[in-house]
């Protein structure tokens, strides 16, 4: 489990990376202080002005920050994907012939729901459909044509993005012997 200083570190760098280059930490209406050397309650303000996008952070945005970062913490390796990824027309004609979509074994998963909606975790992406849609390519280790006729259309979405970045292996149905 991650401590909660990793939680924390990641936390401000996804708030960070939202910020634009323009939201800088601003002191115009600074005053010589008495004395030099003391940090006074109007720098203290403006310290807490400049980080208030943590505490105004909503469960939504916390809910997709968490389920991104932990699906990519210490992750076993990068999936990348081969030279010539199949499209997700090729893998359905693969799977009605009884072919199977295999997820890579460092490929980490999980979902979340959000409203009537639910939001599919993998290796710090996220893609929004319904909850079935989002258990099923949490769950399933391999998709079969049944497994797929589970999916939305926002799931099949998913489905052929992760196919393109290689987090599912196309893998055919044994040839019978005669």
């Amino acid at each position: 489990a991650p401590s909660r200083a990793e939680l924390l570190v990641d936390l401000a760098e996804e708030l960070a990376g939202a910020l634009p280059e323009e939201a800088r930490y601003a002191d115009p209406d600074l005053a010589e202080p008495r004395d030099a050397f003391e940090i006074d309650d109007a720098a203290f303000a403006r310290v807490d002005q400049a980080l208030s996008s943590l505490a105004s952070m909503d469960a939504k945005s916390r809910r997709r920050w968490f389920g991104r970062f932990i699906t990519r913490y210490r992750s076993a390796g990068e999936i990348m994907p081969g030279d010539k990824p199949p499209t997700m027309a090729q893998a359905e004609k693969k799977l009605s012939g009884g072919g199977l979509l295999l997820r890579h074994p460092f490929a980490r998963s999980a979902w979340a729901k959000q409203g009537k909606d639910a939001l599919l975790f993998v290796d710090g992406e996220a893609w929004q459909m319904d909850s079935r849609s989002a258990h099923v390519l949490a769950s399933y280790e391999a998709i079969d044509d049944a497994a797929l006729a589970k999916l939305s259309d926002a799931g099949r979405d998913a489905l052929s993005s992760l196919l393109r970045r290689g987090h599912y292996q196309l893998k055919s149905a044994p040839r019978s012997r005669r």
